[in-house]
This record gives C-alpha cells, sequence and structure tokens, in this order.
C-alpha cells in the first residue's frame, strides 16, 4: 500500500509539473490565424492585407496603387484588380499563406521595437522555393508584429492587427480576367530573386 501511494505522489508531481511547464511555454508555437486583416509595411511599401485560409485567398490592397492583388491558394493563381479590369497570371509553384510555417523553432523572448515579444526562426513556404525568416509575435495577445525573410531582403511589418474573417465580398473575382504570363512584383513576397532561382535550388 505504501509502494502505491508512493508511486500515485510521484504521478502526481510529474502532472504537475508538466501542466505549469507548458503553461509558461505558450509563446512555443507561432501564431498561425486562418482569418485576419492587418496593414502591412513591406521594404517601405505601405497595404492593407486580408487573408481567409477558410476559402483559399489573400488580398493585397496597396496604399499608393490603383491595383489590388488576389491569390488563389487553391489553383495557385493571382489575380490583378484595377479599374481598367481584372487580369491572371499562374504562379509557377505552390505556395501557402503568409502565416503558415512547417518548420519553425522557437528563439524565445526579446524586446524588439520596445515591445516584449517571442521570437521564431524556421523556413517560410509562401515563397517559391522556401526561404529562411525570423518571426516575431507580441508576448500580449500574441500578435505578429515582423516576418523578416533575411535572405532575400523581404522585412513584412505588421500593424493594426485584427483576428478573425475579413469581409466576404473582399475576395470577390470579377468574371472574364485576362490571363497574363506571371510577374512576380505582383505581390511583395512573390519576389523576383526567389522566383528566380526553381524548386530544384531550395533556400532551406
Amino acid at each position: 500500500m505504501k509502494k502505491m501511494n508512493y508511486i500515485a505522489l510521484i504521478l502526481s508531481f510529474l502532472i504537475t509539473f508538466l501542466y505549469k511547464t507548458n503553461g509558461n511555454n505558450i509563446g512555443l508555437v507561432p501564431p498561425q490565424p486562418s482569418q485576419y486583416s492587418t496593414s502591412l509595411l513591406v521594404n517601405g511599401q505601405r497595404s492593407m492585407y486580408y487573408v481567409d485560409t477558410t476559402i483559399f485567398r489573400d488580398k493585397l490592397v496597396y496604399d499608393d496603387q490603383a491595383f489590388s492583388t488576389i491569390i488563389d491558394f487553391q489553383s495557385y493563381r493571382y489575380y490583378k484588380l484595377s479599374p481598367d479590369g481584372c487580369s491572371w497570371g499562374q504562379i509557377p509553384g505552390k505556395i501557402e499563406p503568409m502565416l503558415a510555417f512547417r518548420t519553425y523553432e522557437f528563439k524565445g523572448n526579446l524586446t524588439y521595437n520596445n515591445i516584449s515579444c517571442y521570437k521564431w526562426s524556421g523556413c517560410h513556404n509562401y515563397e517559391i522555393p522556401p526561404a529562411p525568416f525570423y518571426y516575431y509575435a507580441t508576448v500580449k495577445g500574441n500578435l505578429p508584429m515582423d516576418l523578416n525573410l533575411y535572405t532575400v531582403g523581404a522585412d513584412i511589418q505588421f500593424f493594426n492587427f485584427t483576428y478573425g474573417p475579413p469581409p466576404s465580398d473582399v475576395f470577390d473575382i470579377p468574371q472574364n480576367c485576362t490571363q497574363i504570363e506571371f510577374n512576380p512584383s505582383i505581390h511583395p513576397t512573390l519576389l523576383y530573386e526567389i522566383v528566380r532561382k526553381n524548386s530544384t535550388d531550395p533556400m532551406c
């Protein structure tokens, strides 16, 4: 009986330890929301960004441009919407939403832009081919702050990040869009230096 009580006591301590350990490590998993809206600053260019992975689409609305872009993650097409009409191109490869990470490593806590943040590193699948990243999110609220694709010179900063579905009509695509040749400059993370390399020459 004493032996059974001793084993039960050990198990109780183990469960308590594991619970406390996991409770203190909520930052180990980077925020990867399926639906959100946010302002972006990409290498100095401002835009509004909408994502709904439940319908496999994202949208960028540029502050200083007369057009916006939509990417469809099922068909791997990008659409350019402007007052002159709608065009689309076939992306030469498979990509995933911006805040989708198949691989990541928790790097700890730090102060970033005077805000207490978590930091991760890993390989980002949004580009063609994948590229290494550093990712920062606030400790308070677990809000994305910065996605740095340092090997290709793309730094994506997030502002006014809002969890939840964007308005449904944000992702509407007009009928009769004209097919055009793929243009890597159409989207801030589909950078020329990344697209120039094919999938046989991955960066990570």
